[in-house]
């Protein structure tokens, strides 16, 4: 009688299951088969993964991410806006007083932060009430 390691008996368990999994399944023979165990054991994994972000708040943390990174590009847009029209006034001879004009765009973009601010106390309200 010969020895056989841990490892070993574990391969050949584990290939005897295989091959009796195999013979349940009998994959391809129909790919209609396949394709519904495919989608019978998806269906379970896909809706603990569903559970799992909804109950560690991923959603949540994506809407802010998403919030931030769309506030940063609309304020490099209107950044890139500023001195495009800047550089044509300079170019077709108006004097322009940078001064005033930075106040301006520094003023609106308070207001946005401010508005985007009250924007998400609102939503922070909202989940509140909700919640209770």
């Amino acid at each position: 009688m010969s020895k056989v390691s841990f490892f070993g008996a574990l391969r050949l368990r584990t290939l005897d299951a295989i091959q009796r999994f195999n013979n349940v399944v009998q994959f391809g023979k129909s790919y209609r088969r396949d394709m519904a165990i495919v989608a019978i054991g998806g269906f379970p994994i896909g809706i603990g993964i569903e559970a799992f972000m909804q109950t560690t708040g991923y959603y949540e943390i994506r809407k802010r991410k998403e919030a931030e990174r769309r506030e940063i590009t609309a304020a490099e847009v209107e950044e890139c806006k500023y001195k495009l029209t800047m550089d044509l006034l300079r170019d077709r001879g108006f004097e322009i007083n940078e001064f005033q004009t930075d106040k301006i765009v520094q003023k609106r973009q308070q207001e946005a932060i401010a508005l985007r601010r009250q924007i998400i106390q609102q939503n922070e309200d909202r989940k509140k009430r909700i919640q209770s």
